[in-house]
């Protein structure tokens, strides 16, 4: 897995939590001052919340005979 990916979800954890403390930081921001925010760590957690997500969905639908395609 690239890492430049788990950062960018990273960065969009960090903006979209910014924007629920009433923040206004762009994108460019964030990304500028990486090495203040813990991008990879954040990344990583939203990365587990999507897989979780996902593969409970695909559970929920074998149980219940529904279709996942």
């Amino acid at each position: 897995m690239n890492f430049i990916f788990i950062r960018t979800l990273g960065m969009y954890f960090i903006y979209f939590k910014s924007l629920l403390k009433g923040e206004k930081l762009s994108l460019q921001e964030i990304w500028n001052k990486k090495d203040d925010y813990d991008l990879a760590f954040y990344g990583a957690i939203l990365w587990i919340f999507i897989l979780f997500l996902c593969f409970g969905i695909v559970i929920y639908c074998v149980k219940n005979n529904l279709s996942v395609y």
